[in-house]
């Protein structure tokens, strides 16, 4: 294989893992918001004594 090509694609696996990462990221800040909006909407429950 030729350097050029070699790069390549290493550079289309480099994007392609960075697109993954983002939005994976933005599913889990997403989960993270709801479950904040949740805890704070939600009572608070008794501990048992």
């Amino acid at each position: 294989m030729s350097l050029g090509r070699i790069t390549s694609e290493q550079d289309a696996v480099n994007e392609a893992r960075e697109a993954k990462t983002a939005r994976l990221r933005e599913l889990r800040l997403e989960k993270e918001a709801e479950e904040r909006a949740a805890a704070a909407v939600a009572p608070k429950r008794a501990g048992k004594r």
